[in-house]
C-alpha cells in the first residue's frame, strides 16, 4: 500500500471518528435533560420516534444510496454520475412519498401501538421520511467524491444544531412533541443546505435511468439487510414496550447508548474503506485491498477493546452522572453485554462484512442478518419476561455471536485476508492493564470519571507503544499528518 494512499486512509478515518463521538455524545446529552424534565416514559417515546424513522429509512431508499457508492467510487464522468445520481433522487422521491402516504392513512393504529395513542408524532414521523430519504441519498455523493471532510462538517452542524434546539425546547417547558417538531424544522433547513451543495458539486441534469436496473439489482437485496440490521439494533425497544411497557424503554436505551457507542468506532472504517476498497477491487489491486482490511481491523481492535472495557468498568457511575440513580441501578449491566455485541458488528462493518460487499455476494449478507433478526426476536421474546430489560441485551450479544460466526465463515470462502493475530493479542493485554488500572482508581464522581479515563488513556498508549503494537513508521506518519493538518 503506497504510503499517499495509506495516509488519506487514516486522515479519513481519524475525521469520521471525530464525527462518530460528536454523534454519539450528542445522544448521550439528551439523555439526562429528557429523563429530568420530561420523565422516563416521554424519553421512551423519544426513543421510539427516533428508531421508528431508521426502520423506515432502511426500505425506503430502495438501497440506491449504497449501490451509489459501489458503481461510481472512482468515476470520473460528470455527466454518467449526473445522470444516474438523478435517476436514483427520482426513484427514492416517488418512494418515500408513497411511503410516507401510508404512514398517515394508518397514522391512529401505529400511534395506539407504539406512540401511547400521540397521532400527530406519527404525523411528523411521515413528514420526515422523504426529508430524511432525499437527505441521506445526497450526503451519499460526499462518499463517492471521497469528501469525507464535508460530510462530517455537515453532520455535526446537523447533529447539534438538532441537540441545541431539543434543548432549548425542553427547558422551555415544552414537551415530547416540540421535540419532535424540532427534529422536522432542523433536518428541513439541512435538506435545503445539502441540496444547494449537490446542486453545485453535480448540476442538475437529464435522469438516466439505463443504469438503474444493475442498482436495483444491487441495491434491493440489502433491503432485508438493513431491516433485519434494524431488527438487531432496534426491535427490542418495541418488543420491550409491549411486553413491559414504554417506561422500561426509558430504563433499557440509556445502558444500550453507551453500550453501543462501540458501533460508532466502526462507523469510521466502514464509511472510508466502502469507497476506497471497491474502487482498488474494481482496478484489480486485490492484494492492496487484503492489506488495507488487515490494517483496518487492527486499527479498529486498538480503539474499541479498550473502549470496551472501560465502558463496562465505568457504566454505573456514568449513568449515575447523565440519567438518574434509578436508571442507572436499572441498566448498567446492559452497558459490557450490548458493548461486546458492538465489537462483533464492528469486525464485520470493517472487514468481513466488506469482502462479501466486494465480492457482490449481498443475499449472503442478507441471509445472515435475516438469521440474526429472527434469533434476536426470539430470544428477546423468551428472555425478557423472566429477565427484563436485561434479557433483551443477553439476546443482542448471543444473535450478533451467531451473524458474526456466519460472515466470517462466507468472508474467508469468498475474499480471504489475513489477521494480525500478534497486535491483537497486543492490543488485548494492553487494554486488560488499562482495565485493572480504572479498577484500582474506583471513581465516582464526574471529576473522578473525567480523571480516570485521561490517565487510563495514557496508561494505555504507554503499554501499547512499550509493546510495539504500533511500529515505528506507523508513529512517524500520524506525526506527519499531525503536523501538515
Amino acid at each position: 500500500m503506497s504510503e499517499s494512499l495509506y495516509k488519506k486512509i487514516i486522515q479519513d478515518i481519524g475525521i469520521v471518528t471525530i464525527l462518530g463521538m460528536f454523534t454519539s455524545l450528542s445522544g448521550i446529552l439528551l439523555i439526562p435533560v429528557i429523563t429530568k424534565f420530561l420523565g422516563v416514559e416521554n424519553y421512551g417515546l423519544y426513543v421510539q420516534f427516533t428508531v421508528t424513522l431508521a426502520l423506515i429509512m432502511g426500505f425506503t431508499t430502495l438501497g440506491l444510496p449504497y449501490a451509489t457508492v459501489r458503481f461510481l467510487a472512482g468515476e470520473k464522468n460528470r455527466q454518467k454520475i449526473r445522470g444516474e445520481v438523478w435517476s436514483s433522487f427520482l426513484i427514492i422521491l416517488l418512494t418515500s412519498l408513497a411511503v410516507s402516504l401510508l404512514i398517515i392513512i394508518f397514522s391512529n393504529s401505529i400511534a395506539n401501538s407504539l406512540f401511547g395513542g400521540l397521532s400527530i408524532l406519527v404525523i411528523i414521523l411521515a413528514v420526515l421520511v422523504p426529508i430524511e430519504c432525499i437527505s441521506g441519498t445526497f450526503q451519499n455523493l460526499f462518499r463517492v467524491f471521497q469528501k469525507i471532510k464535508y460530510y462530517s462538517i455537515f453532520n455535526i452542524a446537523k447533529t447539534y444544531v438538532e441537540v441545541i434546539l431539543i434543548i432549548a425546547v425542553i427547558i422551555s417547558g415544552f414537551g415530547i412533541i416540540e421535540v419532535a417538531l424540532s427534529i422536522l424544522i432542523t433536518r428541513f433547513i439541512f435538506l435545503l443546505v445539502i441540496s444547494a451543495i449537490m446542486k453545485r458539486l453535480i448540476g442538475l441534469g437529464k435522469p438516466n435511468f439505463s443504469s438503474m436496473k444493475k442498482y436495483l439489482k444491487f441495491g434491493l437485496p440489502t433491503i432485508p439487510s438493513n431491516v433485519a440490521s434494524w431488527i438487531n439494533d432496534s426491535s427490542d425497544r418495541y418488543i420491550i414496550t409491549i411486553l413491559l411497557g414504554i417506561a422500561a424503554v426509558g430504563y433499557y436505551n440509556p445502558g444500550y447508548s453507551i453500550g453501543s457507542v462501540i458501533g460508532m468506532l466502526s462507523v469510521p472504517f466502514d464509511f472510508v474503506l466502502v469507497s476506497i476498497a471497491a474502487e482498488y477491487y474494481n482496478k484489480g489491486e486485490i492484494d492492496l485491498v487484503r492489506n488495507l482490511f488487515k490494517h483496518s481491523l487492527k486499527y479498529y481492535l486498538l480503539i474499541s477493546v479498550p473502549t470496551l472495557l472501560g465502558i463496562s468498568i465505568l457504566a454505573n457511575p456514568i449513568l449515575t452522572i447523565i440519567s438518574t440513580p434509578e436508571i442507572a441501578q436499572q441498566s448498567y449491566l446492559v452497558v459490557p453485554i450490548v458493548g461486546m455485541a458492538m465489537v462483533l458488528s464492528g469486525i464485520g462493518a470493517t472487514a468481513t462484512g466488506k469482502s462479501l460487499y466486494l465480492a457482490q455476494k449481498n443475499h449472503i449478507t442478507m441471509i445472515n442478518w435475516f438469521l440474526v433478526a429472527m434469533i434476536n426476536i426470539v430470544l428477546c421474546v423468551l428472555l425478557i419476561p423472566k429477565m427484563g430489560i436485561l434479557g433483551a441485551a443477553i439476546a443482542t450479544l448471543a444473535s450478533f455471536s451467531f451473524g458474526f460466526l456466519f460472515g466470517t465463515y462466507f468472508a474467508v470462502k469468498y475474499f480471504d485476508f489475513s489477521v494480525d493475530w500478534t497486535a491483537t493479542i497486543k492490543i488485548i493485554v494492553s487494554s486488560l492493564v488499562m482495565a485493572l488500572f480504572i479498577l484500582i482508581l474506583k471513581p465516582v464522581t464526574l471529576l473522578d470519571v473525567i480523571l480516570a479515563v485521561s490517565a487510563s488513556i495514557l496508561v494505555y498508549l504507554v503499554v501499547i507503544l512499550a509493546t510495539k503494537t504500533i511500529d515505528k513508521k506507523e508513529i512517524n506518519l500520524f506525526i506527519s499528518m499531525i503536523k501538515n493538518r
